[in-house]
């Protein structure tokens, strides 16, 4: 697992964009044709922002952005 979200493992442009996203309660399909980038892909990212917070699911990546200021 990825260490949690530092300076050295930020997270990328995409990954901030997906969870803007998340925060606002869109599901991946909804996230993705926004982005213009396949549901997989959202899949992808979402995946990454968990493991980069250390988190086990999309609602605790949300409120964990928030305590660290990234939303």
């Amino acid at each position: 697992m990825p260490a949690p979200v530092t300076a050295a493992a930020p997270l990328t442009e995409r990954e901030q964009e997906v969870l803007q996203g998340l925060a606002a309660g869109h599901p991946n399909k909804r996230i993705g044709s926004h982005m213009g980038i396949s549901e997989g892909t959202v899949k992808v990212h979402v995946s990454n922002i968990l493991a980069k917070l250390s988190v086990g699911n999309r609602t605790e990546a949300v409120l964990r952005a928030q305590e660290l200021g990234l939303l």
